[in-house]
């Protein structure tokens, strides 16, 4: 009886420890499993904060930051004393898409990926910026919409992705000492520097800014065909020149082609230079007052002509200028001096050769 008695109690402890121990190991588990999901769900977080928004990049010539609608009349107020315009974009100002769409007409945007009071605050802004800036902390308070973004130009053209700004223009137009002042020009300026640099022709050449050199030395910014717009004459360095100023002009001058409607510059000069070469105007202002430098045309006395031209000088040399002509659509160079010293001056080389020989 005693035997049967003991066998029963050792039965009874056997499954007793064996709950305790499945109760204990199942505990261990649960704690294992809850530490593992843990660590996954931290991963995950880890992986969402580390995914970059990649911003949308301006190029174009207008681009324009507007006010949405209000949403909450408590704040009207404020609202109102905002201007419908908020920001004027410039070349690689950068937005984030707070609803991305196929659609970019429905986009709305922001100045920050990750739209909080706290970053918006934080954000490091320029003065320009400050009216956004303002209005995007109602529109993260939820009292308006966020802001749109409206372009004269095709949106797709005007405000690009991250990557396409980064393959096409970055090397080109990113603002530097050496290449400042480049990213101001106008869009269809741009197009047809990227066109050049990718040719043939103007593999080697580069916009580049050396020793004394400003932006006014290599960039002539005017009116040359009573457009109505400014044109540009650039000129670009030979980076694999042995020679220290080997420089081509390009000049882009603006006419609507009814081809190509929505081109507005196009190349209408360019020249080679194997020696410095400075750029100036016909016309100039001071204190408030127009002049204008008659110049040779041709014959014998001086005329003032319509609209700017481009003035050449080289050292040792006479002045050049370049002046449009409309019938013929494009530039004529005009060397200053009278046709009869012309002459003189070639027939002077002529004797002055034959007496070195």
């Amino acid at each position: 009886m005693k035997k049967k008695t003991i066998i029963i109690i050792l039965i009874i402890t056997t499954l007793l420890a064996g709950l305790i121990y499945f109760a204990i190991n199942s505990n261990l588990f649960s704690q294992f499993y809850a530490i593992e999901n843990e660590g996954s769900n931290n991963k995950t977080s880890t992986d969402a904060a580390t995914f970059l928004i990649e911003p949308y990049v301006f190029v174009g010539n207008n681009g324009y930051v507007l006010k949405g609608k209000l949403l909450n009349a408590e704040f009207e107020r404020e609202f109102n004393k905002l201007p419908d315009t908020l920001y004027t974009l410039e070349f690689d100002d950068k937005l984030y898409a707070v609803n991305p769409s196929d659609d970019r007409e429905k986009m709305r945007y922001s100045l920050i990926d990750d739209n909080t009071i706290k970053n918006i605050n934080n954000y490091q802004g320029t003065h320009e910026q400050g009216l956004l800036i303002s209005y995007l902390r109602l529109a993260i308070k939820g009292a308006a919409e966020y802001p749109i973004f409206l372009s004269s130009q095709n949106r797709y053209d005007a405000l690009i992705t991250n990557e396409e700004f980064n393959n096409t223009y970055k090397n080109y137009f990113g603002e530097s000492v050496s290449n400042y002042g480049v990213s101001a020009l106008p869009y269809d300026v741009k197009q047809g520097l990227i066109a050049f640099y990718e040719s043939d022709e103007g593999k080697n050449y580069r916009y580049k800014i050396k020793g004394q050199q400003t932006s006014i030395d290599l960039i002539w910014k005017g009116e040359l065909t009573g457009k109505g717009k400014k044109e540009v004459a650039i000129l670009l360095n030979n980076k694999t020149s042995s020679l220290e100023d080997y420089y081509i002009l390009l000049v882009y001058a603006t006419k609507n082609h009814p081809y190509e409607k929505n081109i507005e510059y196009y190349l209408v000069y360019n020249e080679t230079f194997y020696d410095r070469v400075l750029l100036g105007h016909l016309k100039t202002s001071s204190d408030g007052e127009d002049f204008v430098r008659p110049i040779y045309m041709g014959k014998e006395n001086k005329v003032e002509t319509e609209f700017d031209g481009i003035v050449l000088k080289q050292i040792n040399q006479p002045d050049e200028v370049l002046v449009y002509n409309q019938a013929f659509d494009k530039l004529v160079k005009y060397t200053q001096l009278p046709p009869s010293k012309q002459n003189r001056s070639g027939e002077e080389d002529e004797e002055s050769e034959e007496v070195l020989e």
